[in-house]
């Protein structure tokens, strides 16, 4: 279920990352929603707030397997 919300929420044109990477994680897709919560970072960024920008990076830093998304998240 979360997996197809995922899935279609993805697509959709402005989609609020956060909610996209909520689904992944609900869906046990843990990779996917730290992708997610990158941009997710970005977007609170954006709108000038910094500490919960930091705070999703920190988290994408630290758990991602994918070496290069950790280190954007940790130059972000």
């Amino acid at each position: 279920m979360h997996r197809r919300a995922a899935l279609a929420l993805g697509a959709a044109r402005d989609v609020d990352p956060l909610i996209v990477a909520d689904h992944w994680e609900q869906a046990h897709e843990l990779q996917t929603a730290l992708a997610w919560m990158h941009r997710g970072g970005a977007q609170q960024k954006a709108r000038g707030r910094f500490d919960d920008a930091r705070a999703l990076w920190q988290r994408v830093a630290a758990q991602s397997l994918d070496a290069t998304q950790a280190l954007r998240a940790r130059l972000a």
